[in-house]
């Protein structure tokens, strides 16, 4: 429990929850792509992480539980015409977006050690 205490302290919360918005708008992409709204994200993110709130690694469990005989339906079945075209391109806008993410994340991260060391 100090280790967890130790690692939730340096993490701000924005920075985790934002985390965790962002992995569960990935799976559904691939997996319910109707939850989520015109800008990618998770329709009542909030909602569902207050929710979970605590036991965010069960919620990855029962959705990948939830959504598996599908995630193997749909490896098996492949890619329909322009399927795979659309797949690369929703691949590459994925990517684009991590990084950007990332970016942002470090450059926040930054930030806030940097304030840390004026205070």
């Amino acid at each position: 429990d100090a280790q967890l205490e130790e690692l939730c302290e340096c993490l701000p919360q924005k920075v985790a929850r934002e985390g965790m918005a962002a992995r569960l708008a990935d799976f559904y992409a691939a997996y319910k792509p109707e939850r989520l709204d015109e800008h990618g994200g998770v329709k009542g993110v909030d909602a569902v992480l207050k929710k979970w709130k605590g036991r965010e690694p069960e919620l990855f469990y029962e959705l990948t539980r939830k959504y598996a005989a599908e995630a193997v339906e749909l490896r098996a079945r492949g890619p329909v015409d322009g399927e795979a075209e659309a797949q690369a391109e929703r691949s590459e806008d994925e990517a684009a977006r991590r990084r950007a993410e990332e970016a942002a994340t470090s450059r926040r991260a930054d930030e806030e050690r940097l304030l840390a060391r004026q205070a």
